[in-house]
């Protein structure tokens, strides 16, 4: 066998092996305003990287096809100071030291075209709160308010939030070292 064709092979056996299949069904509740906000498993995004994580989730359904004809919410949250693994709380007094960012997008519409608002996060709240609360493996968990602010200075409340999302990014769980080492040991 040509050493290409050994490597084109392993490469393949390689792929199959490292394609992440869900193993924990995600959600995130919250209020927003006066109305819930519920993402689903398909609308849920969870993409840590070495010292950060982003969130995104959007209203449940949104990836429908043919796509929904109402307008679709959007949450993102994004972290610089996540230690992977540890349960870690930011809080108002802490949020510019974190350097963590909110925003939500409202009633955006699924096929294009600008949102009705956007928000993001007001600083000067004394009550923006963000909890993982369990991180284990490719599963973090946590809990969440924040007051938001869209660019007219009007205020947006999210209450009662909670999440349970799971990194499903395909090359998280197959290190890039291991797949050099077997590449080096199936071509010597």
């Amino acid at each position: 066998m040509s050493r290409f064709l050994l490597m084109t092979a392993l490469l393949a056996s390689a792929l199959q092996i490292i394609d992440v299949q869900a193993e924990v069904p995600q959600v995130l509740k919250a209020t927003v305003g006066d109305a819930a906000f519920i993402s689903d498993d398909n609308n849920i995004t969870l993409i840590p990287v070495p010292g950060s994580f982003t969130l995104i989730a959007a209203t449940a359904g949104a990836d429908a096809y043919p796509p929904p004809k109402t307008p679709v919410d959007r949450l993102s949250i994004s972290c610089n100071s996540y230690a992977e693994g540890k349960a870690t709380t930011y809080t108002n007094d802490e949020w510019g030291q974190k350097l963590c960012q909110v925003e939500f997008v409202k009633g955006e519409m699924p096929m294009g075209g600008e949102p009705n608002a956007t928000y993001t996060i007001d600083k000067s709240a004394g009550d923006n709160l963000l909890e993982i609360t369990s991180a284990i493996g490719k599963v973090i968990e946590g809990r969440f308010h924040f007051t938001l602010k869209s660019d007219k200075g009007v205020s947006l409340k999210i209450s009662n939030g909670s999440f349970k999302a799971e990194d499903r990014q395909r090359w998280s769980t197959f290190s890039s070292r291991s797949i050099r080492e077997r590449f080096k040991h199936a071509v010597g």
